[in-house]
């Protein structure tokens, strides 16, 4: 059974809120709570509050990582590549190898510079892209798909790097 309410009759496109209605809020049971942030249910007639309501936040999961965070898991990948590749046994392709050796040493040294807010940080930050980018298409040539995941997040690192250095 469908029960008529007020809401249906409400015109959404005419702001005609009433002073029961802070800040647009379009349920006129709930007041806002200053203090906590949120909305407040009125007390019932026994006298305990109804229940709480907190404004969503955006989750953490859409916001872009930070630069360190990036460089951090690009330095990471990189040396789980090299464990990999020894694991393996895989030591004919010197050329990788010493460009994921030059990848976690920049990555490393470009963390010590953002967090120590080194004056040097920016150009450090663009010689930290170009190696990264160099290491992701070594990286990419490989059809393995550690290779190429690893390949990815370098090449993400050298974009973030290029971005920092030229603000």
């Amino acid at each position: 059974m469908y029960v008529n309410n007020n809401w249906d009759n409400h015109d959404w496109n005419n702001n005609n809120w009433d002073n029961n209605n802070w800040n647009n809020n379009p349920n006129p049971h709930m007041t806002q709570d200053y203090q906590n942030g949120g909305f407040m249910y009125p007390q019932c007639s026994c006298g305990m509050q109804q229940g709480f309501y907190q404004e969503p936040t955006a989750p953490t999961y859409h916001e872009k990582p930070s630069l360190t965070e990036e460089v951090d898991d690009c330095a990471e990948y990189c040396e789980e590549m090299l464990e990999f590749l020894a694991s393996q046994e895989m030591f004919g392709n010197e050329k990788l190898i010493k460009s994921l050796m030059d990848t976690v040493n920049i990555c490393d040294n470009q963390i010590h510079f953002i967090l120590t807010k080194s004056d040097f940080c920016k150009p450090h930050a663009k010689l930290c892209g170009e190696i990264c980018e160099h290491c992701g298409k070594e990286l990419s040539k490989y059809h393995d798909m550690y290779m190429q995941e690893c390949g990815h997040v370098c090449m993400q690192c050298a974009k973030s790097c290029f971005d920092f250095a030229n603000r």
